[in-house]
């Protein structure tokens, strides 16, 4: 737990710092995917069902790390607020950008909670329940990931019905443009 903190710290301090580079490559999306759900896999209970689809073959042309990274810490998530039900890893194209949903059939997060979802150190309040905490940052640096990369995360959630995470990239990432001075 306290690598997983450092670890998270250093991340966010490198991004918040503009210190977190692009490695922009060429690759298949439905393999990384699949990479992410299997990396889950042992972690969902005997009443889940970890699902995966992938709408055609969609390639994409950004940091497969970082995307890998934005993944695992939402599919993590909905694992781990999810007692029944289902996680799923949905992903589709929308003009030119990739869209990946992690949807799940979890506790579901209170309106009043959604909008500090994204700050740092926030967590959901699990009265009742053995869950394992995290750092609080994984969503933080979810989202600023996505956004290092052109796009964005956001949520959808119903207390009781569960979550969706939605992370919307460019299927081509364009290094921002540096003005001159």
């Amino acid at each position: 737990n306290l690598l997983a903190l450092i670890n998270d710290l250093l991340d966010l301090s490198r991004i918040e710092a503009g210190r977190q580079d692009v490695d922009p490559t060429e690759f298949d999306v439905e393999p990384l995917v699949a990479e992410c759900v299997d990396t889950l896999e042992p972690l969902v209970g005997p009443n889940v069902e970890l699902v995966m689809h992938v709408d055609g073959d969609l390639a994409m042309y950004t940091d497969p790390d970082k995307l890998r990274q934005i993944l695992i810490n939402l599919l993590s998530n909905a694992v781990k607020f999810t007692d029944h039900g289902s996680v799923t890893a949905a992903v589709g194209s929308r003009g030119n950008d990739v869209v990946f949903e992690v949807i799940d059939t979890g506790i579901g997060i209170p309106p009043e909670a959604l909008e500090r979802v994204f700050d740092e150190f926030q967590q959901q309040a699990t009265a009742g329940r053995d869950v394992q905490r995290g750092t609080g940052l994984g969503l933080t640096i979810s989202r600023q990931l996505a956004r290092l990369l052109g796009g964005d995360v956001t949520v959808a959630s119903v207390v009781g019905g569960g979550s969706t995470f939605t992370v919307s990239l460019p299927a081509r990432y364009q290094p921002p443009q540096v003005s001159a001075a």
